[in-house]
């Protein structure tokens, strides 16, 4: 049943920070920054809040257990829906780690990915009517690690076309082999909603299609890596809609490679081993065995960036690469080769504290334009930090909003993300929700 929490207006009205600008600071072209928000002044618990794609709704859980809630910046209230049983056992699902809540291109539908501790499959939460669906639904519950579960499909990590269909990969471990397909749930015009007063699409009722095959270019174990919580994740449809970036393990731990696969005929246009990409915009004397890719996402039809994390002895480097997948051109948006041997780096530090290199992409957010990339810059001490951003085609990084000594971060529990209506845009990114006016 769908319980309503009415947020506390007079305390939320005297929480909110007004963005004043400054001297210091710079601005967007036709975006205006208007207030800085505390996520924990809005919501108690916000794990793994996201933002709706306009901007004007954020889901989260009420806590790892319950349900999803659905936090409003209107005077709606906030509405949270428990999860629903699932099996034989009687238990509610739990999400699956550290998979985020992924919002359909029109605000309708949050796709899940449920547990491996229950039957992994992919759920979908209606905002309006407040219920979920088990969409891939096998008649299996159990945990998929047990060895009755061999032959059983293990649905996982949705994402979003443009136009509204799902992809979501299926993999099935059996004796001599280990199936691993990529497959979508096409969307189709759904008819007009008297309730919402317009016509969305919606997803078909049919059985997910294969698109892509990739059983024979991976090894015999599961190859998708579980540390996708950077830009939108481990992979992202391409903005036309016929291509699809991938981070993928085909290899051994190590082995990491960035793939483009073709949904038209499900073929892999490009493989980007990641001993290749390290190969530049990092020093000589720095140890890349552990150059881990964290996030990905597009800038254009041809072009993505993906972000890295490289640990080193001397600290650890965050860094992020341009590729043109119609040049095989690797560029390092920050560029490392020239940092002293022996200097300490943790992406935005050096041995005496100050910023003196590339601020690194962490926890960042894409403009809905494709053209900056938004994110916070905290310093050693993390009493201060500043909201910069930065041109996606080069260019210097622009300061949009100092922090002062008043910034209480959160990290691990919510996903960085963005979306807007068209006049209000509004930013999450590591805690705090940034509101900005969009002019002409």
């Amino acid at each position: 049943m769908k319980r309503f929490l009415f947020p506390m207006l007079m305390i939320l009205l005297l929480t909110i920070t007004t963005a004043a600008q400054d001297d210091d600071t710079d601005t967007l072209p036709n975006l205006t920054l208007m207030s800085v928000q505390n996520i924990r002044e809005l919501i108690d618990i916000p794990y793994r809040a996201t933002l709706s794609p306009d901007g004007t709704l954020l889901a989260y859980e009420e806590n790892s257990i319950s349900g999803l809630c659905i936090y409003s910046f209107t005077d709606e209230p906030t509405t949270c829906t428990p999860y629903p049983e699932d099996g034989e056992n009687g238990e509610r699902i739990r999400l699956y780690r550290p998979a985020e809540l992924k919002w359909s291109p029109d605000n309708h539908l949050i796709a899940l990915t449920e547990s491996s501790l229950n039957d992994t499959d992919i759920w979908l939460y209606d905002v309006q009517a407040g219920t979920f669906t088990n969409r891939t639904q096998d008649g299996y519950s159990g945990r998929f690690i047990d060895q009755e579960a061999r032959g059983i499909p293990v649905d996982l990590l949705p994402t979003w076309s443009p136009d509204g269909s799902l992809y979501f990969f299926r993999y099935i471990q059996q004796a001599e082999t280990t199936i691993t397909q990529l497959f979508m749930i096409p969307a189709v015009d759904g008819g007009f909603d008297s309730i919402l007063g317009e016509s969305p699409r919606k997803l078909s009722d049919e059985d997910p299609l294969l698109v892509a095959d990739f059983t024979d270019s991976v090894p015999n174990r599961f190859s998708f890596i579980n540390n996708g919580e950077h830009l939108p994740g481990q992979a992202e449809v391409s903005p036309d809609g016929t291509k699809i970036a991938l981070i993928m393990q085909p290899q051994n731990p190590d082995g990491y490679e960035v793939w483009v696969v073709n949904l038209l005929d499900g073929m892999i246009l490009h493989r980007y081993p990641t001993v290749d990409i390290s190969a530049v915009g990092l020093p000589e004397w720095s140890e890349n065995s552990n150059f881990v890719p964290r996030g990905i996402t597009w800038t254009g039809g041809t072009t993505m960036i993906v972000n890295f994390r490289n640990s080193t002895r001397r600290g650890i480097i965050w860094t992020a690469y341009h590729i043109d997948i119609e040049t095989d051109g690797i560029t390092p948006i920050f560029d490392f080769a020239n940092v002293p041997q022996g200097e300490y780096i943790s992406g935005t530090q050096t041995d005496s504290g100050l910023v003196t290199y590339p601020i690194p992409l962490i926890y960042e957010v894409l403009t809905p334009d494709r053209n900056y990339f938004l994110y916070v810059t905290a310093y050693r001490s993390r009493d201060s930090a500043v909201l910069e951003a930065l041109p996606v085609n080069g260019g210097e990084r622009l300061i949009l909003y100092n922090f002062d000594a008043d910034f209480h971060p959160l990290y691990g529990v919510i996903y960085s993300s963005i979306g807007t209506d068209g006049h209000t845009l509004r930013a999450l990114i590591s805690g705090y929700v940034f509101t900005f006016e969009i002019t002409e």
